[in-house]
């Protein structure tokens, strides 16, 4: 769980569905023992931006979850 395997088996024994972190800068958007994992940053421009327009990236970041 990106740093710390403890929040993995936390996250495993109370049946967690999405877990959503960030800091770091790679967008990430996974399954772990069926808990949807999403880390989904800007990032900084222009290195870590995959559109030339700010429009195309930041809708792209854009998720949305049903809670």
């Amino acid at each position: 769980m990106m740093g710390s395997s403890r929040f993995g088996e936390l996250a495993v024994k109370y049946s967690v569905k999405k877990y959503i972190f960030g800091h770091i800068h790679k967008r990430y958007h996974d399954q772990y023992k069926g808990i949807e994992i999403i880390c989904n940053p800007l990032g900084y421009y222009p290195n870590e931006w995959n559109f030339t327009s700010a429009e195309e990236e930041i809708f792209t970041t854009i998720k949305m979850i049903e809670i």
